[in-house]
């Protein structure tokens, strides 16, 4: 979230818009890469989300800076800054949704439900995500207006030669390499992807896992258990992601459930062959068995045939080629401008000027 937020804001017109980034907790890692952008970057922080004196002091800041638009990312800011943009007399409000409710509660959809009157509009990243959330909080459809994440595609254009980056991950040279990439979590299912590499047609596979999170020990365990630990790449953590993508032969997302999910986006913009499961944007804006391969399930059965399939190199080619081609609708610059007509067309709305 905080990446694409560095990405989409300082290329707002400025002509149309005063931009400025308000921080909750703290500052963050992408701060200055905002301030060096143009963006100003201030931290008002919150003790609590609804703590009556935080929610004060940020009524105070919105109202210094004469803000007409409070636009909210994540459950935390979803919450406080609504409420205080409320008290302060904001015009517009809008929260965020990004994905399909993990971890909320009927509580949160309760607060979601009153909060959603004193809302101007709900951005969601899919309309998988808005039919969701709509569903759950009873508001009305219509509350829902889906902006598509962007890519700056530009940015894969850049990745380094796949020799290169295959000595930058410490991989083999030779041989095909199928790569995952997220927060290892049990919902990316990244355990079914280790069962699909130790079936026949995978046995001379690599896996690449870059990511990070409470499941990477016992997957660790896991490869071990399987007998493919000398095969598996365990990266942690990385943010060279034109890199990555440059390593692998193929890329596979396994989730149960997804917002929209970079990670689809990211590869076709990389030119690599996708194999993913019916969840995130892919399953609503590109057509399976063209643009990328689609399994029904985690099931390690399916993973291993759809893979084996996107390994062939008339495939592969078909593959890259549609997935390049679908992508140029879903850069930074359409994610801009579409975020860019929601405000204009609320501040109409409510004739702001």
């Amino acid at each position: 979230v905080e990446r694409n937020l560095v990405r989409v804001l300082p290329r707002l017109e400025r002509g149309q818009f005063r931009v400025s980034l308000v921080c909750t907790r703290e500052r963050g890692d992408l701060a200055e890469e905002m301030v060096d952008a143009g963006v100003p970057v201030e931290l008002v922080h919150l003790r609590t989300r609804y703590d009556p004196a935080s929610l004060w002091k940020l009524k105070r800041h919105l109202q210094e800076a004469r803000a007409d638009i409070v636009h909210c990312h994540m459950r935390r800011a979803n919450t406080s800054g609504r409420i205080a943009a409320l008290l302060g007399g904001i015009p517009i409000r809008i929260a965020s949704e990004r994905d399909m409710g993990l971890g909320k509660t009927g509580r949160h959809y309760w607060i979601d439900w009153l909060l959603g009157r004193y809302t101007a509009a709900v951005m969601c990243v899919t309309r998988g995500v808005a039919e969701h959330e709509s569903e759950r909080s009873g508001l009305p459809q219509d509350l829902f207006r889906v902006v598509y994440n962007g890519l700056d595609l530009e940015h894969f254009d850049d990745a380094p030669p796949r020799s290169e980056a295959r000595r930058a991950l410490d991989l083999p040279q030779n041989g095909r390499v199928v790569g995952v990439i997220g927060r290892l979590h049990e919902i990316k299912n990244v355990n079914e992807v280790l069962r699909a590499v130790r079936e026949e047609a995978l046995k001379d596979v690599t896996l690449l896992v870059i990511g990070d999170g409470r499941e990477r020990e016992s997957l660790e365990g896991l490869a071990r258990e399987l007998g493919i630990a000398s095969r598996v790449r365990f990266t942690g953590f990385r943010d060279d992601l034109p890199v990555c993508y440059s390593a692998m032969d193929v890329s596979v997302l396994a989730s149960s459930s997804e917002g929209i999910a970079n990670v689809q986006l990211e590869s076709l913009a990389a030119g690599v062959p996708l194999v993913s499961t019916p969840v995130g944007i892919a399953a609503e804006a590109f057509a399976a068995g063209e643009v990328y391969l689609q399994v029904p399930s985690p099931h390690p059965d399916e993973l291993a045939r759809a893979i084996a399939e996107a390994l062939q190199a008339d495939r592969a080619q078909k593959l890259r080629l549609a997935g390049k081609d679908a992508i140029q609708a879903f850069s930074i610059q359409h994610q801009t401008e579409h975020l860019a007509e929601l405000y204009l067309e609320l501040a109409e709305r409510d004739e702001i000027r």
